[in-house]
């Protein structure tokens, strides 16, 4: 009789390491899962020809070399949307100015052409900027420029 017992016990507790253990493979597959939905909504930088070093080493757009690069840039644009905000700065570099809009979205400014800031670097200048915006999430949702672009 008692033996009965113990084995009744023994099997009731294995039917409760079991679940335990169904549960905690449950929970590691929606870890898993939501991993892999995390990395796969998030884009890379597209390959091309855009010369991101010379972008970045013309800072304030002082040598006027931003211009030059700007066929290229346009090419890859509509790829750029959606990216995450240090993807950008890693294909754009550090911005010259930002601004933050009251729906707590960020704007990015890229001056494309020289101007006033050359010389007082601190002044936002209207010389001609790409405006980088993202959303509250740090995704980028539009890209213009302040001015038309001359051709």
């Amino acid at each position: 009789m008692e033996f009965m017992k113990l084995v009744s016990n023994l099997k009731e507790k294995l039917q409760k390491s079991r679940q335990f253990f169904s549960h905690k493979k449950l929970i590691n597959r929606n870890f898993i899962l939501f991993l892999f939905l995390v990395t796969a909504c998030t884009k890379k930088l597209p390959e091309n020809n855009f010369n991101s070093a010379a972008w970045q080493k013309d800072s304030l757009a002082c040598e006027n070399n931003r211009l030059e690069l700007l066929p290229e840039l346009e090419k890859v644009r509509p790829e750029l949307l959606g990216l995450r905000e240090t993807e950008i700065q890693k294909l754009l570099g550090k911005p010259e100015a930002t601004s933050l809009t009251d729906q707590s979205e960020r704007i990015y400014f890229y001056y494309i052409e020289p101007g006033p800031q050359c010389t007082q670097k601190s002044y936002l200048s209207s010389a001609n900027k790409l405006q980088v915006r993202m959303n509250s999430m740090g995704f980028v949702i539009e890209m213009n420029y302040e001015q038309p672009i001359k051709k």
